[in-house]
């Protein structure tokens, strides 16, 4: 996995609220290191809960808001690099250990 850069994060808080699927899918094809994989192939890829990766591929607009909070603040996917999951409703949150 690649970690998104500071102009990536950027990049996909800017069009977030005009394509909030367009947007998660640019970064997620760069964390993945799928260009141009289509939106349900990296929803798939991202190794998240299968109730949390259905919600996604629904365009499900709190999934897709966790999503775009653990790419902010992580950089990467939940899970990748030691970080604990943290996507997911109330019955799937987990604690993250500081990053």
């Amino acid at each position: 996995m690649t970690r998104l850069t500071k102009r990536d994060v950027e990049a996909m808080l800017a069009t977030y609220d005009t394509d909030p699927v367009g947007a998660l899918r640019t970064a997620l094809a760069k964390a993945l290191d799928r260009a141009g994989a289509p939106w349900a192939e990296l929803v798939a890829a991202t190794g998240l809960p299968a109730a949390e990766r259905v919600a996604l591929g629904r365009a499900e607009v709190a999934a897709l808001d966790r999503l775009l909070q653990d790419l902010n603040e992580l950089r990467s996917l939940p899970g990748d690099r030691g970080h604990e999951l943290t996507t997911g409703g109330p019955e799937m949150r987990k604690v993250r250990p500081d990053v």
